[in-house]
């Protein structure tokens, strides 16, 4: 009897030669120059990495699922830009590598390996904030229960990317050669039938996202190119009227492409390379963003322009070398304040720059800092005492009190009332030093 799919794909990673755990451990990036067409397969896995982030509302320290994460490649870059990640597969021998790499790539503790059944997710409601499935959903025997498992993980505000491929992909020579060779499953992936499974999942929002790898396989000669601006323009809101004009620029189309019938795709007019290309590209490569809600989910504090608020010191005092800081924060911006983020990298916090004199120059800009308790979002307001993270030295001093996210910017916050936040820092009478 045959195996079936989860058991081949066990079975074909269980004891791979050498030569496939070094072909895992480099992949994607793998030497692309030895023919014409062996760059295709590494630049494709890049653009689509590429294309998941900038699709996904991630902000840093984000947990983040790598469905049928294979090799561990996609793990490693989503380690690597400062989110914590799970991936998940079938077969262990895959998961032996990914190990192996996040450790040789000095991720490992952002990183954690799970096999199991992506139709029956090991997780509770709600781990996930993201959940990214890179060309492994047309191997699932029920992609419909793993979309709905896909959900059930999600947090209320999460997103899924799923990059799969589309129509005739299992007929396809490579497709039917897995099939023959390692006992895979390829299946076709349909916009329809995603948007299904999405609906009955209760994801709100469903996107198919256009790409751009397709337009690298376009070439237009000078005169497409005026045949593209042309087209286009009279395609511009303000000239719906002109239908004329419009059923003219069709009519050369027809004529052009009929009489073009049978030299070189170069000589196509430009509207119809445009189609021709992008309409393939997406029948055989298509991409999907499912959110769990609708809208755009607010930013982080990584986001330097959502960045501003107002600061209010209302009391100060030393506890041995440390001081005490009272405050008033009001959010004022667009982006929410991230209190803790990997490698403290947009970590807002509460920053005092000494001065030389009251309303004077700066003299010491890090002077000292001070960690919010919580995230704060847009348009709320915090109130409460916070402690300094270091010694208050070079006492008495004078010190701007300011927001700062670490490694982005300071806000050159102000008080309430338009005026500068300043405080006063020095030890009371007959006070000891520490």
């Amino acid at each position: 009897m045959p195996l079936k799919p989860i058991e081949a794909e066990q079975a074909r990673t269980e004891n791979l030669s050498e030569g496939e755990r070094d072909f895992f451990r480099r992949f994607p990036f793998q030497p692309c120059l030895t023919s014409p067409d062996a760059w295709h397969m590494p630049l494709i896995s890049l653009h689509d990495y590429v294309l998941a982030l900038a699709q996904l509302s991630l902000q840093p320290n984000d947990l983040v699922l790598d469905f049928g994460c294979g090799p561990g490649w996609i793990s490693e870059c989503l380690a690597r830009h400062g989110l914590r990640v799970v991936g998940i597969d079938v077969a262990e021998g895959a998961l032996r590598g990914c190990r192996e790499r996040m450790a040789a790539a000095g991720v490992a503790d952002r990183t954690d390996f799970i096999r199991g059944d992506v139709q029956r997710y090991p997780f509770r409601d709600g781990t996930f904030q993201a959940v990214i499935c890179i060309a492994a959903l047309h191997h699932i025997e029920d992609m419909g229960q793993a979309v709905a498992e896909i959900a059930r993980i999600l947090r209320p505000d999460g997103e899924a990317i799923l990059i799969e491929p589309g129509e005739d992909h299992s007929q396809k020579e490579q497709s039917r050669r897995a099939v023959e060779e390692h006992g895979t499953l390829e299946q076709d992936v349909h916009p329809s039938h995603v948007f299904r499974w999405a609906s009955e999942a209760g994801f709100a929002e469903f996107f198919v996202v256009p790409q751009y790898f397709a337009f690298p396989a376009m070439r237009w000669n000078w005169t497409q190119w005026e045949q593209h601006c042309e087209m286009a323009h009279s395609r511009r809101p303000e000239r719906s009227a002109g239908r004329l004009r419009r059923l003219w620029q069709l009519l050369k189309i027809w004529w052009s492409a009929r009489s073009w019938r049978d030299a070189a795709r170069q000589h196509f007019p430009a509207e119809w390379l445009f189609h021709l290309h992008f309409d393939q590209w997406m029948r055989d490569h298509c991409c999907y963003l499912l959110r769990k809600s609708r809208g755009d989910r607010p930013m982080g504090s990584t986001w330097a322009e959502g960045c501003e608020g107002t600061i209010e010191p209302l009391g100060v005092r030393l506890e041995g070398d440390q001081v005490l800081l009272r405050v008033r924060l009001r959010n004022t911006g667009r982006a929410t304040w991230l209190a803790h983020t990997w490698g403290e990298f947009g970590q807002v916090r509460v920053g005092l720059k000494r001065l030389d004199s009251p309303g004077g120059a700066v003299v010491e800009t890090d002077y000292l800092r001070f960690a919010l308790p919580h995230d704060i979002s847009p348009g709320a307001e915090w109130e409460g005492q916070l402690r300094s993270m270091g010694p208050a030295a070079e006492l008495p001093a004078v010190a701007a009190v300011d927001l700062v996210s670490e490694q982005i910017k300071w806000f050159q916050a102000q008080r309430p009332d338009g005026g500068t936040p300043e405080v006063r820092l020095e030890r009371g009478p007959g006070e000891p030093h520490p």
